[in-house]
């Protein structure tokens, strides 16, 4: 059985990936669609089609999934493409950035478009704290400030 014109009434031409153009054939072009009668046409995906309009004004098409369908139950071999339109402007989504940060190992840090300037200071020895209270002994302190230092001092080793 073959198609009806009538149906047919745009007029396509094929650009293949390796230069190949095939010109005047007869199609009806759709939103994402295009079908084409003519069976024996070697349509791929990649390739374009191109559809100028009697305005003057040319439109193009990708071809997504060629969509070829064999002769059966009186139909001939027909494409049916799946198309995306090449000329269509593309809409501008907004930037949206997620960003995960997972801070899990001692000392860390994070700097964006900064200079890290820190300093690491090990908490595991055991002598730190002594340290700190000698050296606050050395400083001329009141005794009852001394006291009150030492005091704090042995509370953060707690």
């Amino acid at each position: 059985m073959r198609f009806s014109s009538k149906f047919f009434n745009d007029k396509v031409t094929l650009k293949k990936a390796n230069g190949e153009v095939v010109e005047n054939i007869s199609a009806d072009v759709q939103k994402n669609k295009i079908f084409i009668s003519d069976g024996t046409l070697l349509i791929e995906e990649g390739d374009f089609l191109f559809r100028t309009m009697s305005n003057g004004a040319t439109e193009k098409y990708e071809v997504i999934d060629r969509g070829y369908y064999e002769a059966f139950a009186g139909f001939e071999s027909h494409y049916q493409c799946d198309v995306r339109k090449a000329t269509a402007k593309e809409k501008k989504l907004p930037f949206n950035k997620t960003v995960n940060n997972y801070f899990n190992a001692p000392n860390s840090r994070y700097n964006e478009s900064s200079t890290d300037n820190s300093i690491n200071i090990s908490l595991s020895d055991a002598n730190l704290f002594d340290e700190i209270k000698n050296e606050l002994k050395k400083q001329d302190f009141k005794e009852n400030e001394i006291s009150l230092l030492l005091n704090q001092v042995d509370d953060l080793e707690q």
